[in-house]
């Protein structure tokens, strides 16, 4: 099993995902995964608008044009709260996008740096986001991030699309673990149904 840092693996995964564009703001807390996505820029381009919630909607507005999902990258506190508005309006709207947030590093959990939301609970950006997402999952070690991101882009590709949130603490991207990239949960979406267009002009004809 190969060692890879976080930001490869995320990198590496939404490459496989076919994902083409990650919109998002560079900032302090999401620097760890830049390197990462430069070396992949020939298959995945990074596109920096001037505001998080501009990211949001661009996203939201690929998916309503092309039916098919990419991610947007923000950072810790404020910057990820930017995203609020887009994300309530795509899950009203049933359109999906990955929303990968940064958070405070581990280690400081709990002492209030970089804008943490600790009030309740260490690091509690998910409950800010958690009512405009399909689910909100949040990583503490690069070995958790494998399954976490083949759950998060099965949920929002399942039943009724909608917008999932990745929340990982910057550290993660740069520490290494010994993980693979995971296969893709294609296989495990449930459609919505519906009957074949031959049914349908069946029954159309029918008196």
């Amino acid at each position: 099993m190969p060692t890879m840092k976080g930001g490869e693996l995320v990198t590496e995964f939404l490459v496989k995902e076919n994902i083409p564009y990650v919109f998002g703001i560079c900032g302090h807390g999401n620097v760890g995964i830049l390197d990462a996505l430069h070396q992949a820029q020939d298959q995945i381009t990074l596109i920096s608008p001037r505001h998080e919630q501009t990211a949001g909607h661009m996203a939201d507005a690929y998916f309503r044009v092309r039916h098919e999902p990419v991610a947007t990258l923000t950072s810790c506190g404020p910057g990820s709260a930017n995203l609020i508005m887009s994300l309530a309006n795509a899950l009203a709207d049933s359109s999906a996008f990955l929303a990968i947030t940064a958070n405070v590093p581990t280690q400081q959990f709990n002492r209030g740096p970089f804008q943490e939301l600790n009030r309740h609970n260490q690091a509690d950006f998910p409950s800010l986001v958690r009512p405009v997402v399909k689910r909100s999952f949040q990583a503490y070690r690069v070995e958790m991030l494998p399954l976490m991101l083949r759950q998060a882009t099965t949920t929002m590709l399942s039943g009724r699309p909608g917008p999932v949130n990745l929340d990982i603490p910057f550290n993660l991207f740069q520490e290494e673990a010994n993980v693979e990239v995971p296969n893709s949960g294609a296989a495990s979406i449930s459609q919505r149904s519906g009957a074949s267009p031959e049914d349908v002009s069946t029954v159309a004809d029918l008196h």
